[in-house]
């Protein structure tokens, strides 16, 4: 638990059944869990979305610059975006997202490579009307080898606040 400095604990957001944007810290770091890429998992996505060869074919992709078969690039966004999901985002008190900036593709996903995500807040900043706009850094690696980098931001709610009750309330004098 964090302490707010007002006698009262607040969750981490490790433990919080709903975060929100208040939970979230600048230089935060999440972990996100890690996903198998599996070949017929490179290949049923680039079917549908991304059909290049060196996606869908084995024997086209060991011919290429990539030597094997390889997940697109949005199918490896796709993945930091369900990590994110189910490690953190499903409990947040979201309104909208907002938006990715500057994703890049450091390095190829290739069939059989696990992947690690994390989350890095940027920055959380309140507004007047209980939500707060939350960015972050989201990352996903092989080992020590960066895959995907990409920079988000969704509208958050902010922790409900409530009125103050006097000490004496409630008593009849």
């Amino acid at each position: 638990m964090q302490s707010t400095g007002r006698h009262i604990a607040r969750p981490t957001v490790a433990e919080s059944a709903t975060v929100y944007a208040d939970d979230f810290t600048a230089g935060q770091r999440i972990p996100l869990g890690c996903r198998f890429v599996s070949e017929e998992e490179i290949v049923e996505f680039a079917r549908k979305w991304d059909p290049f060869p060196f996606h869908l074919d084995r024997d086209a992709a060991a011919k290429s610059e990539f030597g094997g078969l390889v997940a697109s690039g949005l199918h490896v966004l796709a993945i930091l975006q369900v990590l994110e999901f189910e490690a953190v985002l499903h409990r947040t008190a979201m309104v909208a997202g907002l938006g990715f900036d500057e994703m890049r593709l450091h390095a190829p996903a290739y069939a059989g490579d696990t992947l690690t995500g994390s989350m890095v807040i940027r920055t959380v900043r309140l507004r007047a009307d209980g939500r707060a706009v939350v960015t972050w850094q989201g990352l996903l690696d092989r080992g020590d080898t960066r895959v995907l980098s990409m920079e988000g931001a969704a509208m958050i709610r902010q922790r409900p606040t409530f009125p103050e009750v006097p000490d004496d309330a409630g008593r009849s004098e």
